[in-house]
């Protein structure tokens, strides 16, 4: 199982797309990416770091991009555009809306072969789907998102947090300031440590082995910050 999980986009993080060459064993020119973009889908207020996100991603990596519409297309497409790749990329928006769509579509029977087979990137709520879904008071208090699903996919024992520090929800008049806090209380609670992450970190899973590159992140456990 290999999975990079990130707040935002992986080329902003520091030896993120070193990393990628790694899991995936191939140089960032010769690498294939297919994109899945359904989480935004039901989020209002501006996607330009969707649009920035996928710029990024082709001015960093040489191989082709497919963008691949779960809702739109047939199982066995889905799968023929997926099999080209060698990273399959999911972008955030709202998780919980992210996994109904996984299992509305069938995706959700095919991830754990990708999972074994190919380099799995999540930037935000494509994160946060992979590990154990947070309380509603996290999610109603910080991220203001509706409520679809109360099951994430549990692959790996961590709740992902992203945007630690950062300045956009207390921009929208959320308490992106207390993310801290809330982490700390939710871990409290939780069977699984608490991964805060900010946009400069992500989280490397590659088999057994978990581990943190770049920049501003918190491990919390038992309501301690391990890290």
């Amino acid at each position: 199982m290999k999975m990079i999980l990130t707040s935002s986009d992986i080329t902003g993080v520091p030896n993120g797309i070193e990393t990628v060459e790694k899991l995936v064993g191939k140089n960032r020119q010769d690498i294939n990416i297919a994109i899945i973009n359904e989480a935004s889908a039901v989020d209002f207020g501006g996607h330009r770091w969707a649009i920035a996100e996928m710029e990024h991603l082709a001015r960093d990596f040489g191989g082709e991009i497919e963008i691949v519409h779960l809702l739109a297309i047939s199982k066995e497409q889905v799968k023929e555009r997926i099999e080209i790749a060698d990273v399959v990329l999911v972008l955030g928006g709202n998780s919980d809306y992210l996994k109904t769509v996984f299992d509305k579509t069938g995706f959700s029977e095919y991830l754990p072969d990708i999972l074994e087979n190919k380099l799995y990137i999540g930037s935000s709520a494509g994160s946060m789907i992979l590990g154990h879904r947070t309380t509603t008071k996290i999610w109603t208090d910080i991220y203001q998102e509706t409520e679809y699903t109360d099951k994430y996919f549990d692959f790996v024992n961590l709740e992902f947090l992203p945007h630690l520090h950062s300045p956009y929800f207390d921009r929208k008049g959320r308490v992106g300031s207390r993310m801290v806090d809330y982490a700390v209380e939710e871990s409290r609670i939780s069977n699984c440590p608490i991964y805060a992450v900010s946009d400069k970190a992500a989280v490397v899973v590659d088999g057994d082995d978990t581990s943190v590159i770049g920049d501003d992140y918190l491990i919390i456990d038992n309501g301690e910050i391990i890290s």
